[in-house]
């Protein structure tokens, strides 16, 4: 394709900052914004799936690799113009995040010194909503240039369009799989003055008798107490292979935040008394590191190859030759030990590629609905799926679940389809209420559980079912909707009209 080199079988470790995981079954480098709509054609035209990598530095690669295109997005480009008093930076999402940061603090521009020594590139900053040391990138963000693709053209969204939360945004949660970020636009100070409010930067400061540092002191500072986390980057360091800090700080309710304290206190010495906690929006954020540590992980901590870092308890390392699903059953431990010692779940940052951290034991799991993505090429007919990664439902109560949804019901023969591991499945193939008003005998239904899915695929492929148009595989349309690829080791399953 004009434009576009695709490769195959291009090793993918070599490209994360964690170096695991497999192959990509295709790869392909994008310069420009003609060769991402390529990419995107390409992978389309062949019915494959499109994973879009930028600096990879905030992925956590499958053993198995990817068995789609992998699109590299490096697209280089930077230009400045002053504004009433502010200074704009619009640069592609293909640029060195920290090469940007270093080039502002020397130029004297404000607002994002604290980021310094992040790796990555600039278009990962406002899907990640990136933020370190009292300072995120939503503060100084003004504009976001992507491709739409179901719109398929190129839009410019603005701060608040882009939805920015807590180590979030659109582009992370109901438009994930809508975007891919070309370019960013971030507003700076000439001369403002630097943010120093974290603690560490505060001490730092405070030890030096520095007052009023400058912007690029303030930009050393950070980098001093990053290397002394081993988060940057730095190849003679093996603690710093790893993706940064994989958990969030959680947010959680005052009564939670009570809860965890009377937990830690009767846990002994190191108790609640050392808690650290921080008022936000929406309730009192925690240290993952702090309810870590006194879960019992130690820094160090190791599974096979995969540790926790000695410098840095947020960050979980390839001490060489990991493999992913080593980092992966070290995160889960984690997770679910905090959550066993404290009844708080830790949500992962990282970007799972072809591999899932699940949510079994995570103690807050909810229903998962998968709706077909809009910028999918309209198939007959639209699916629905739930998938519940417990237990309990539907197998026990043996009833098929069905569930309803206003947003779900854009055609006389919607289909509802409900997942449960280990391989065992029960589903209710029902047509819509409009279908049912032109039939006297009401919507014809098809419920059915099977333990295996090969016996799903002969079920659901037999009689009374009549063969339809194949929309896709469940394992691509569910790989398509979430970072946590929750069913990736599951044999594709046509699913067919049933009437």
């Amino acid at each position: 394709m004009p434009g576009l080199t695709v490769q195959e079988n291009v090793p993918l470790a070599p490209l994360s900052t964690l170096g695991v995981g497999g192959a990509a079954r295709f790869y392909a480098r994008a310069t420009d914004r003609d060769a991402v709509a390529a990419g995107m054609a390409w992978a389309a035209a062949r019915g494959v799936p499109l994973f879009v990598l930028g600096g990879g530095s905030n992925v956590v690669v499958a053993d198995e690799g990817y068995p789609g295109l992998v699109l590299h997005v490096v697209i280089e480009g930077i230009e400045t113009r002053l504004v009433d008093g502010g200074v704009l930076v619009r640069a592609a999402a293909g640029e060195s995040w920290d090469a940007l940061v270093a080039s502002a603090t020397a130029h004297g521009w404000g607002g994002v010194e604290c980021l310094s020594g992040i790796p990555g590139r600039v278009g990962a900053t406002p899907i990640q909503n990136v933020g370190a040391y009292g300072q995120d990138v939503s503060e100084t963000v003004t504009a976001v240039e992507a491709f739409d693709i179901p719109e398929r053209k190129v839009v410019s969204l603005s701060n608040r369009e882009c939805g920015f939360g807590y180590r979030s945004s659109r582009f992370k949660g109901a438009d994930r799989d809508r975007y891919i970020i070309l370019g960013v636009e971030y507003r700076l100070v000439p001369g403002g003055a630097p943010a120093v409010r974290y603690p560490d930067l505060q001490r730092h400061f405070a030890e030096r008798g520095s007052a009023a540092p400058t912007l690029p002191e303030v930009r050393e500072a950070v980098l001093e107490v990053r290397r002394r986390k081993s988060m940057v980057l730095d190849p003679a360091d093996p603690n710093a292979r790893s993706v940064g800090s994989f958990f969030m700080n959680p947010v959680v309710s005052k009564e939670t935040c009570a809860a965890v304290e009377a937990s830690a206190l009767r846990k002994g010495p190191r108790g609640a008394e050392t808690m650290p906690r921080w008022p936000v929006s929406g309730g009192v954020k925690l240290s993952a590191a702090w309810l870590i540590e006194r879960t019992g992980f130690s820094r160090g901590y190791r599974r096979g190859n995969a540790a926790i870092s000695e410098n840095h308890t947020l960050a979980l390392v390839n001490r060489g030759g990991a493999a992913a699903r080593e980092v992966v059953g070290l995160a889960r431990e984690i997770r679910d030990g905090v959550h066993a010692a404290f009844g708080v779940s830790l949500v992962p940052e990282p970007v799972f590629l072809n591999v899932s951290l699940g949510d079994e034991g995570s103690g807050n799991w909810k229903p998962r609905a998968w709706a077909r993505p809009r910028h999918w090429i309209p198939t007959w007919p639209p699916v629905l799926v739930l998938w519940s990664p417990t237990h309990t439902m539907p197998a026990r109560n043996s009833r098929p679940l069905l569930v309803r949804t206003r947003s779900f019901s854009p055609t006389p023969t919607s289909r509802l389809v409900v997942m449960q591991p280990p391989f065992l499945l029960s589903f209710r193939i029902a047509a819509s209420s409009s279908n049912a008003a032109r039939s006297p005998s009401g919507p014809p239904t098809f419920t059915g559980m099977w333990t295996s899915t090969r016996a799903l695929r002969r079920s659901v492929a037999s009689p009374p079912c009549r063969p339809a148009e194949n929309i896709r595989s469940t394992r691509s349309l569910i790989r398509s909707r979430s970072s946590s690829a929750m069913f990736t080791n599951w044999t594709p399953i046509p699913i067919r009209s049933c009437m």
